[in-house]
């Protein structure tokens, strides 16, 4: 089984995520949904959240083409 973990960026999310690696529970995945409406802060608040980790985040985003 894999250990995925959805990341929004908001203080609940960062403290489960740093809740989980300070447990020591091996995290496989972190997921962000982008809304694709977030603010600019948001996007590299998550950009440094990853180079601290020394681990990508995915980013999910919707089909643009609407299908």
């Amino acid at each position: 089984m894999k250990n995925v973990v959805s990341f929004s960026g908001g203080k609940d999310s960062t403290e489960m995520l740093f809740g989980l690696i300070d447990r020591g529970i091996k995290i496989d995945e972190i997921v962000f949904g982008d809304t694709m409406l977030e603010f600019p802060e948001m996007y590299a608040y998550i950009k440094r959240v990853s180079e601290h980790l020394l681990s990508n985040i995915t980013i999910l985003c919707r089909d643009e083409s609407g299908g």
